[in-house]
């Protein structure tokens, strides 16, 4: 017997006493259609089957079901706002596959500019492949719990046998002798604000594959030992532990400070290209969209949201409002949401790091390029 069923049976015994129970047949003829489809389609199309899965509880649910899209606002041409929940069927299978087909043609994008992404998504589809036939083939009942934890494991399993084949690559790290970049800690120093967001679309420091790019909120008052230490912890993320590109001492998996060689180092693991973003409310009077600057109160009141986050694992839920694991961006706007609901800066079912730059809250306060000697408005 191998060792995958053995860790399936042995997750379900110790599940067994959980309420939700999945029915790992009604899924396993979807994913396998899957598997003819571009590696983008394959992704959506799994994410979508595991929302549905661990949505079950002994009974099939459709797509239109899943909670992911239940906090949805829909924003018309005119500026009327509409809830997911408030549609009818119909109008809710015609917003589905509007958001699959806009979600793959983003993720595919990506993958044309850098073929790395493709083989990481290739990776995550056929660990979810992997661990839907295992269970299936399991005489136990599986909960949902059980399932991420067998497809967390086969991930890993996958990941780790890549990363064995480029042992001899070496990673990019940020270290205490990580060059730094003396005229953007000028400038980082001059727009410091607690509260104000960083963020990165380069993905040479990508946390993700889908969700590219990284966001980072300005945490700590700024301290001289910032311009000398690249370790120095200064921002406050989201990040994965098993990141390839981005390792410092002390990194644990989830929320966490961050240090200030991310943003102002000169090396791979290191941020290039960076929008500082203000914070705005708005709301449409006579037709006119009305912008309101966040107070110096709001952006010190989100410093401390975001610290309440700290040690929640990180992962990718596809619903921005769900907080059982977060992702970097995601963590951005739940602490700008906790200040107070006008500051939404996303409004779409997630929120990409570039979604923070063009939403309608956000303003950009300056940008800056590492790899050069000066600001750069490189958008």
């Amino acid at each position: 017997m191998k060792k995958e069923f053995l860790l399936v049976v042995l997750l379900s015994i110790l599940m067994l006493g959980c309420n939700q129970q999945i029915k790992i047949d009604d899924y396993v003829k979807e994913v396998n259609q899957n598997v003819g489809k571009s590696v983008a389609e394959q992704y959506i199309s799994n994410l979508l089957v595991q929302e549905k899965l661990l949505s079950a509880n002994n009974r099939s649910v459709s797509v239109t079901d899943l909670e992911l899209f239940e906090d949805i606002e829909i924003v018309d041409e005119n500026g009327n706002v509409n809830f997911y929940t408030d549609l009818t069927e119909e109008e809710k299978v015609l917003f589905v596959n509007d958001w699959y087909n806009e979600t793959v043609k983003q993720l595919q994008e990506k993958i044309n500019k850098d073929k790395s992404i493709e083989e990481m998504l290739s990776v995550e589809n056929q660990a979810f492949a992997i661990t839907i036939s295992e269970v299936n083939r399991s005489v136990l009942s599986c909960s949902a719990e059980a399932f991420v934890k067998s497809y967390s494991k086969n991930l890993s399993k996958l990941v780790k046998k890549i990363d064995n084949t480029r042992s001899s690559k070496g990673k990019a790290e940020i270290t205490s002798d990580t060059p730094m970049n003396e005229y953007s800690l000028e400038l980082l120093h001059s727009k410091w604000k607690k509260g104000r967001i960083l963020v990165c679309k380069d993905t040479s420091s990508s946390s993700s594959s889908f969700y590219l790019g990284h966001a980072s909120m300005m945490y700590n008052e700024w301290n001289s030992d910032m311009e000398k230490n690249p370790l120095y912890k200064a921002t406050f993320t989201s990040s994965p532990l098993n990141d390839k590109i981005t390792h410092w001492e002390g990194k644990i998996d989830g929320v966490q400070e961050e240090p200030i060689g991310y943003w102002a180092g000169l090396g791979e693991g290191c941020a290039e290209k960076i929008s500082i973003l203000n914070i705005r409310s708005s709301k449409k009077v006579d037709g006119e969209w009305v912008y309101t600057p966040a107070t110096d109160v709001d952006y010190l009141k989100a410093a401390e949201e975001i610290n309440d986050y700290e040690g929640t694992p990180y992962g990718l839920p596809l619903n921005k409002n769900k907080t059982k694991k977060i992702y970097c961006s995601q963590l951005c706007y739940l602490a700008w949401l906790d200040v107070d609901d006008k500051y939404k800066l996303g409004s779409g079912v997630y929120v990409k790091p570039a979604d923070l730059i063009s939403s309608r809250n956000t303003t950009v306060e300056i940008s800056l390029n590492n790899t050069y000697s000066c600001a750069e408005d490189y958008e």
